[in-house]
């Protein structure tokens, strides 16, 4: 029923964790470790593209899924650039306005 919103938070916790590993992230005192990141990043977007697939193909939703992931990265360095060291904010801000966009119809 909600496979649809819970992918897109997921796919923001992946983008918001790469972002994080970046060394110029302005978010965290220091920045993730990058092989941590982009392994959880790999493993978000699995999960997010199998919930997807109860909707659409297969390869719809992988597609589906990255654009869920460049949608958060482009909300990510919007939001951080007017919130530096608050994450929480970023966070809350960014997924209140992607399950909009879920509730809205999507991507």
């Amino acid at each position: 029923m909600f496979n649809l919103e819970i992918a897109f938070i997921l796919m923001w916790i992946g983008a918001f964790v790469t972002y994080a590993a970046s060394e110029k992230q302005q978010l965290l005192s220091s920045p993730i470790e990058r092989n941590v990141a982009w392994g959880g990043l790999t493993v978000i977007t699995a999960v997010s593209t199998w919930l997807i697939s109860s909707f659409y193909a297969p390869v719809t939703s992988l597609i589906f899924s990255l654009g869920i992931l460049m949608l958060s990265w482009i909300f990510i360095v919007l939001l951080a650039g007017h919130w530096t060291k608050k994450p929480t904010q970023v966070c809350g801000a960014g997924v209140l306005s992607l399950l909009l966009i879920a509730q809205l119809g999507g991507v």
